[in-house]
Order: C-alpha cells, then structure tokens, then sequence
C-alpha cells in the first residue's frame, strides 16, 4: 500500500514539473508571435509594398486633379482625394458551387469553393496573379482660386465628376483664403 502511495507522489511530482514546463513553452511562444518573430518577411514585404502602391496612387490622382483644376481656375490648387479601401488583387482560379435541396425540393445551403491556380518557382509557391483592381474615389476636397465663386465650384465639379465617374455630391471646391 505504501508503495502504491510511493508511485502515486512520484508520478504526481513529474505531471506537475511536465505541466510547468508546457505553461512556460505555451507562454514563450506566445511572447514571440506577439512579437512578430514568426512573420515572413515576405508576407511583411508585400503588406508594406501594398500600402505603398495605394498612396502612389492616391498621389498620382492628386497631382492630375491639380493639374487640371490648375488649368481651369490658374494659380496654385491643393487636392485630397479620398478611397474606399486599399486595392485588391485577383488570382486566377475555379469556383465551384453546390446547394442542398430537402425532399419536398426546397433549397437549404449552398457551399461555394475557391480553388486557386498555384505555380512553383524556385522552392516556393504562389497564385497566379490576373490583376491589380485600384479603390474607388469616396471622395475629393479642392482648394483653388476663385473656388468660393459658384460658377467656378460648379465647372470644377462637373470636371471631377465626370472625369472620376463619380456623383457631384462627392466632390467640394473651396476657395483660397
């Protein structure tokens, strides 16, 4: 009987010692994710490149709305331009869809899968890319002369709104000053 205890004590010793090391592996790895010593610097890289593209592009936008509000108006304009989201990349692929229909013929789910084209290159793989979709234009704030004039603030919005596709609710010109 008392051995009985002997090897109960014994074992309980090591589940406790085997329990601590775990919680303290479990609590590293946590600090580490945490931290970002797991991230790909891949995966990094093109998050970073992504944001970069956006505000390239925002920046180019703003340049041609000054240029061509510029030419309407004369002098120095300022331009800001809004976007929805950042861009959007699409990868080539198949959908395929299924439903479930009950007795009575009644339709109850529908499942879509995603199957990406994959290529190998050089020890790595990656999605065939299709394109690049930009954001849409929320919206655009105008500072140029002779912007508190309505007939300007009106030329300078059907120019924004046409050129842009967008309503001309999303579009406000303001004046200098």
């Amino acid at each position: 009987m008392e051995e009985e205890k002997k090897g109960k004590g014994l074992f309980e010793g090591k589940r406790l010692c085997l329990t601590l090391v775990c919680g303290a592996i479990g609590i590293l790895l946590i600090i580490l994710g945490s931290s970002g010593f797991f991230d790909s610097k891949d995966e990094v890289k093109t998050e970073t490149e992504g944001k970069d593209t956006v505000f390239s592009y925002t920046e180019f936008l703003e340049k041609k709305v000054a240029g061509m509000v510029s030419r309407l108006c004369g002098g120095e304009v300022s331009v800001l331009i809004t976007l929805d989201c950042s861009s959007e990349s699409v990868y080539a692929g198949n959908i395929s869809e299924s439903q479930g229909y009950l007795q009575s013929g009644e339709k109850t789910s529908s499942v879509s899968e995603r199957e990406y084209l994959i290529l190998n290159r050089e020890n790595s793989e990656e999605g065939l890319f299709l394109k690049e979709i930009y954001p849409k234009i929320r919206g655009i704030a105008v500072v140029c002369p002779g912007g508190e004039n309505s007939s300007t603030q009106l030329e300078v919005i059907k120019l924004l709104s046409v050129a842009f596709g967008i309503s001309a609710s999303r579009v406000c010109v303001s004046g200098i000053g």
